[in-house]
């Protein structure tokens, strides 16, 4: 009776351990962020700029396509804070960088943002740049771009880039079609 009691307390003890370990580890997730090289100043910039994103990219997890019917919201590989707000973020600075007019109100549709497997990269917007409801600017801006090398990391280094690229691109468009 004495080694079944002694058994069945190592064996508690056991479970006891398994529990309190398996319950204090933590999932680590990687964080990506877009904003890590604009101006702290760009957040209190008075542009009216509102960003839409497509439903698929609201889960905070950076997005890959996995078919051509399937996109995938990783689970350890997370936006480090809202995506919209990044963006917007992005925006802002490309317009306050090439002087564009504060006055402005701009909708930001965001159809595709998102990696594949085969390293391709799909941007896809859809600026709308209004004056006092007056219609400036409508245009979309898409980018298909590929990764110059595997992972997450990668990825969002391209989406970043591809990003950036296609916000100074609507400033410039904001600039040419002064009214």
């Amino acid at each position: 009776m004495k080694i079944y009691h002694s058994s069945l307390l190592t064996c508690l003890f056991g479970a006891f351990l398994v529990f309190v370990t398996g319950c204090g580890s933590k999932v680590i997730y990687d964080r990506y962020l877009l904003t890590d090289n604009i101006s702290s100043q760009v957040y209190t910039l008075p542009y009216n700029l509102n960003v839409k994103l497509h439903d698929s990219l609201t889960e905070g997890g950076v997005v890959v396509k996995t078919s051509d019917v399937t996109l995938r919201s990783a689970n350890n590989h997370r936006w480090a804070n809202d995506l919209s707000s990044q963006i917007a973020s992005v925006f802002k600075d490309a317009l306050y960088r090439h002087k564009v007019n504060k006055s402005y109100t701009f909708n930001v549709y965001v159809s595709k943002f998102y990696g594949s497997l085969n390293g391709q990269v799909d941007l896809d917007l859809m600026v709308e740049a209004s004056l006092k409801h007056k219609k400036i600017l409508k245009k979309a801006y898409t980018r298909t771009l590929q990764q110059s090398d595997k992972g997450y990391d990668a990825l969002v280094a391209t989406l970043k880039s591809g990003l950036i690229s296609i916000a100074d691109e609507c400033a410039q468009d904001m600039l040419s079609s002064k009214r």
